[in-house]
């Protein structure tokens, strides 16, 4: 990491354009669109080459599959993004490249994940984020991170055993909690925006499944988080337990695992406290077909949803609980079979992973498992759907701080 290599003795003169403000939504109001951020990569070849980093082509045979889609445009898949593209280094290391505006949350984030490099190095240390290799200046108002090339969705589905299951909890764990540490809410935690550390530079999408599977079968394979396009980054001495914000951040990025804080109208909530819901959620749409085997799931998956704010683990804590119930077991329970789907209706109904549990082991269990929702949630729930209702209860929300 550090600062790109500069070819000095490249005779080109390469510029590269100006743009009104990087990407932060492709198509929207103030980014580029889909052909604006293609033409950009495209202009941009010859100066990068003079700065060490050389793009792989943008517009790849039709037929090709590509791994992710939000890589490239290709003629195949016009529908595509193009926040990211995709080269390689002098060291001959594949590499994403990604626009950034100067000053924003963002670039400031991938200071910070610069600042911690020896962490980056050791496998031992890894903490779950996919690091940045170099921020690029440029004579204009963006920068361009480069960052390791990694595989994204990483078919979750596909994991086989209690080990390769526990390896994506705690790579997760450790991510969410290194990004806390440093006060960084993610704010857009989904399938989309973790990788892994597997890729196939041919881009095929079967084989590098075929690939990705085998893989799980060793101890190397790691998963991070990426992409803070929504993610902010507040002052060390505020809390992660006590932290407020507007709740309309709370609706930025995917939807389909944000926690239930603020479904009544909440004018405020904890954006950290948001991440490990939503995290949680995510591990119990994958993985509940994971706690016959793992039964402190159950526990871990309700300790990290809970409705009840007061009661929700941080990230730290949920951590510190894997570690602590669920991280060293013998050889013959981590080789233990799984076979995961997906199942949605577990983010509002924990009993049906809970009930996968004998009567005895829920009880031994109990004290962490989340109390149901109030019947005035469900009451508030019905009154907002009324016309109308909605904006009194905002209202009431806002004058009473809440």
């Amino acid at each position: 990491m550090g600062e790109p290599f500069i070819n000095e003795d490249a005779k080109v003169a390469a510029t590269i354009p100006d743009i009104p403000c990087a990407a932060e939504e492709l198509g929207g109001e103030d980014g580029l669109s889909v052909d604006e951020m293609l033409e950009l990569w495209v202009a941009a070849k010859e100066w990068l080459l003079l700065r060490g980093v050389r793009l792989y082509d943008l517009e790849p045979p039709p037929g090709w599959a590509w791994i992710s889609s939000n890589t490239f445009h290709t003629k195949a898949h016009p529908e595509a993004q193009t926040t990211l593209a995709c080269g390689q280094d002098t060291t001959g290391r594949d590499i994403m490249l990604k626009v950034v505006d100067n000053d924003s949350p963002q670039h400031r984030i991938f200071q910070t994940l610069l600042q911690h490099e020896s962490l980056f190095t050791d496998p031992r240390t890894f903490p779950g984020v996919l690091p940045p290799i170099a921020i690029i200046d440029t004579p204009h108002k963006y920068s361009i991170v480069t960052m390791p090339l990694w595989g994204d969705y990483p078919n979750l589905t596909d994991m086989q055993d209690v080990r390769q299951v526990l390896t994506f909890i705690r790579c997760l764990l450790e991510g969410l909690t290194f990004l806390h540490a440093n006060r960084i809410a993610h704010r857009d935690i989904c399938d989309s925006n973790m990788v892994v550390s597997c890729y196939r530079p041919d881009r095929d999408h079967k084989l590098f499944r075929d690939d990705l599977r085998e893989l799980r079968r060793g101890p190397d394979l790691r998963y991070a988080f990426m992409d803070y396009d929504q993610s902010i980054q507040l002052p060390l001495d505020v809390s992660v337990k006590d932290c407020l914000r507007p709740s309309n951040e709370a609706w930025i990025g995917q939807d389909m695992y944000k926690p239930l804080d603020v479904w009544l109208g909440e004018s405020l909530y904890n954006p950290f406290a948001f991440d490990v819901g939503t995290l949680g959620n995510m591990f119990r749409v994958y993985l509940s077909e994971a706690v016959p085997a793992l039964p402190p799931l159950a526990a871990l998956f309700d300790g990290m949803t809970t409705h009840v704010l007061s009661r929700r683990l941080s990230a730290e804590e949920a951590l510190d609980f894997f570690r602590s119930n669920i991280d060293s077991l013998p050889q013959d329970v981590l080789d233990t079979p799984v076979t995961l789907g997906t199942d949605y209706e577990t983010m509002y109904h924990p009993e049906l992973y809970w009930s996968k549990l004998a009567p005895p082991v829920q009880a031994h269990w109990s004290r962490f498992r989340a109390p149901p929702l109030p019947r005035w949630w469900h009451f508030l729930n019905w009154f907002m759907g009324l016309p109308g209702c909605s904006r009194i209860v905002e209202f009431v929300w806002r004058i009473f701080g809440i």
